[in-house]
């Protein structure tokens, strides 16, 4: 067998073998789950495995094509790969006549090793860290070039003067019988279309249905692993009293009477804490829809102000301290019901806020309460009282960031927060817990609307 014969072999296997590992580095990218055994014996994220660095490599700026933020690395070189893999298995070595078809692949591998090269002094000089299979593509990408090099199209006298194929790995039983001019139109734009095919399969079928099918599998198997988390973790011994303000919910209209007792969420927040006013926002909106109203939000305040918290050191939000007396002012004046319309004005007008610019007088006209009131009740030491309790009750919580979330005394990963799938599962646990049929839709019993 002819070296050329063997380096158009080799070549192929190659690149059949660098496409794999580029697939399993996408998935891996896109979706962060684990490959089969054999790719994570040389691409581990775990400490001192085969590859530690592999997991730093891909979440580097650099795991993206430049120019291409979208484009994993190891996408485009699935997709170089796969060409080169049609275009080796179909077209291969041509004949010395059609060498410009050669020339022409050649040219695509040798950009490709330069590419290679990049990524490798990227690694080395930038990162700092190696990623086994990366290393791997590029290993074998050197050693296509190298078959490209031994595939050369040499003349070869048949006959005296005729030119006939010499290793082609399509070619080879062409050649047995005479040496075919290899290759054919028809080959050619077969090749073509194949490799267009390929492409398509990779950017849709792929790209569209395997790797989202994929990444929604990894984001439940994350929900459940932060639902054990919630579920194995301490209970802290929360105490509920009659001066805790509470916020109840209009429960489905399907519920099963008698209700069992509704789910207790304690949030810790901060008036001036945007991610609070969003966690709020979504509380009210999705996780009493999702659990069909019958929870129950009990509110403290921790405002990241060491002017009113003496467990803070910084002065992250310089006027949450402010935003407590106004609050707590209108609870004073209004009850209960007044203190959540405050709640929910202040964090609908963050901004003011944040620029010191929200007054009593607004407060008071959005409550419904006298603004001289509100103004002589924010000096009460009552507001200070109220405000130390909740902050020493929070001492024994190891909070250290708001909103600090607790349902049933336990605490809630910050990631998990403002995600529905989470809240879904805390509710498929509370109605299992309770005995009782999850309810449907949710009904205002005010105002009839579902």
């Amino acid at each position: 067998m002819r070296i050329s014969t063997v380096a158009s072999w080799l070549a192929a296997v190659c690149a059949l073998v660098a496409s794999v590992v580029c697939y399993q580095l996408v998935e891996r990218h896109v979706t962060g789950l684990s490959g089969p055994a054999w790719f994570e014996l040389g691409c581990s994220a775990k400490p001192g495995g085969a590859a530690a660095g592999c997991a730093k490599v891909l979440a580097s700026p650099y795991s993206y094509f430049p120019g291409l933020p979208n484009i994993p690395v190891a996408f485009i070189g699935l997709m170089y790969y796969s060409t080169l893999l049609a275009w080796l298995v179909g077209v291969g070595r041509p004949v010395y006549a059609k060498r410009g078809l050669h020339y022409a692949a050649f040219l695509l591998v040798t950009l490709g090793l330069g590419g290679s090269a990049y990524f490798v002094w990227i690694m080395s000089r930038v990162i700092s860290e190696w990623c086994a299979w990366c290393m791997c593509t590029h290993a074998l990408n050197l050693l296509i070039f190298i078959c490209m090099i031994f595939m050369w199209p040499r003349r070869r006298a048949v006959g005296g003067e005729g030119i006939a194929a010499e290793g082609s790995v399509a070619a080879v039983a062409a050649e047995r019988t005479g040496g075919a001019a290899h290759p054919s139109a028809r080959v050619f734009i077969l090749t073509l279309i194949s490799i267009v095919l390929l492409n398509y399969a990779l950017v849709n079928m792929l790209g569209l249905k395997t790797w989202r099918r994929t990444a929604e599998q990894a984001a439940e198997n994350y929900q459940k692993s932060m639902f054990d988390q919630w579920q194995s973790g301490r209970e802290y011994e929360i105490k509920l009293t009659d001066k805790d303000r509470v916020r109840t919910y209009p429960v489905s209209a399907s519920m099963i009477q008698p209700r069992p007792m509704p789910l207790t969420v304690v949030i810790y927040s901060d008036f001036e804490c945007p991610y609070c006013g969003k966690f709020a926002q979504f509380f009210d909106e999705q996780v009493a829809k999702i659990l069909g109203g019958n929870v129950r939000a009990v509110f403290r305040h921790f405002p990241l102000n060491p002017a009113c918290n003496p467990s803070i050191q910084q002065n992250v939000h310089p006027h949450a301290c402010e935003a407590v007396k106004l609050v707590e002012g209108v609870r004073a004046l209004a009850g209960n019901e007044g203190f959540w319309k405050a709640h929910d004005f202040v964090f609908r007008n963050q901004e003011s806020l944040e620029r010191g610019t929200l007054t009593p007088d607004e407060v008071a006209k959005a409550v419904g309460v006298d603004s001289a009131a509100l103004k002589e009740r924010m000096g009460s030491a009552e507001i200070d009282t109220a405000l130390q309790q909740d902050i020493n009750d929070a001492k024994s919580l190891d909070i250290n960031g708001t909103p600090a979330v607790y349902v049933e005394g336990r605490h809630v990963n910050s990631l998990v927060v403002m995600d529905a799938l989470f809240w879904k599962r805390i509710a498929d646990w509370y109605w299992e817990r309770a005995g009782v049929r999850r309810p449907g839709r949710l009904v205002n019993k005010a105002t009839g609307d579902q």
